[in-house]
């Protein structure tokens, strides 16, 4: 059986941490720092689950993530924790950050949330 690379999991996880910053916090997010437990491999081609939950909003430009990989069998393959800058969409603009018309897109999804 193949084996998934640590990098890939680490990137879902990743992923899905800074999702829940747009989704939950509404605001767009850059990780500031990540740690990992990998608990169990997962197989190539493996029906997988990602979760992901704020732990904490420091205050209005940090937050504590944490997300957790499920297996085929629904038991935890891998658990991430990361600290988040959130930002803004006038602040990324300020920033220059990215392109104008990806800004307006992300600000049109924030405001629909």
């Amino acid at each position: 059986r193949h084996v998934v690379h640590g990098g890939i999991i680490a990137s879902m996880l990743d992923e899905i941490m800074g999702r829940g910053g747009l989704y939950l916090l509404k605001r767009l997010v850059m990780t500031k720092s990540l740690t990992l437990d990998f608990l169990s491999p997962v197989g190539v081609g493996e029906e997988l689950m990602v979760e992901g939950k704020v732990l904490e909003r420091v205050d209005d430009r940090n937050a504590v993530m944490a997300g957790t990989l499920y297996n085929a069998s629904g038991h935890a393959a891998a658990r991430a924790q990361g600290q988040f800058k959130l930002f803004t969409v006038d602040a990324l603009r300020r920033r220059g950050g990215m392109d104008d018309h990806n800004l307006v897109a992300i600000g049109k999804l924030l405001q629909s949330l």
